[in-house]
């Protein structure tokens, strides 16, 4: 009986160090290279923080052919662990500075290399808004610090 304890403590803290959602504590700098005229707002540079209790703040420059504006956006994030890297999902809870439905979405998904901490980050609002970036044309440069 006291063996099958230990197992079972084993296999418990076995599964909790596994845990692929868990929360990081980072900066981030976005910057795209890009100098195309888009006829949707797409994220073209930002700083992101992302907190230990899952919550991030964007503060990000949109912009359009003919318009650009500053949007600041906090919301929640969900990260997912891979080999070598790391997803992390990026869900708007409140935003400010940019006419957008008041619904919780899924503005964007970052992918980094775990060792370098260095990835892109795919604008999914702007997938969403133009079928055209659909094809992987807002995907932006991404480099992060952890705090």
């Amino acid at each position: 009986m006291k063996f099958a304890r230990i197992i079972l403590s084993i296999m418990t803290l076995t599964a909790c160090s596994s845990d692929n959602s868990g929360t990081l504590a980072m900066n981030c700098e976005i910057l795209s290279k890009a100098e195309n005229c888009s006829e949707v707002p797409i994220l073209r540079a930002g700083q992101l923080k992302l907190v230990p209790r899952g919550q991030f703040e964007l503060k990000g420059q949109y912009s359009a052919c003919f318009h650009e504006e500053t949007v600041t956006i906090y919301g929640k994030y969900q990260r997912s662990d891979y080999n070598k890297g790391m997803n992390i999902e990026l869900l708007a809870t409140k935003i400010k500075g940019l006419k957008s439905s008041e619904f919780p979405s899924t503005i964007a998904v970052i992918t980094l290399e775990k060792a370098s901490l260095k990835g892109a980050i795919r604008d999914v609002w702007a997938t969403i808004r133009s079928p055209r970036y659909g094809n992987g044309n807002t995907s932006i440069e991404v480099v992060c610090k952890s705090d």
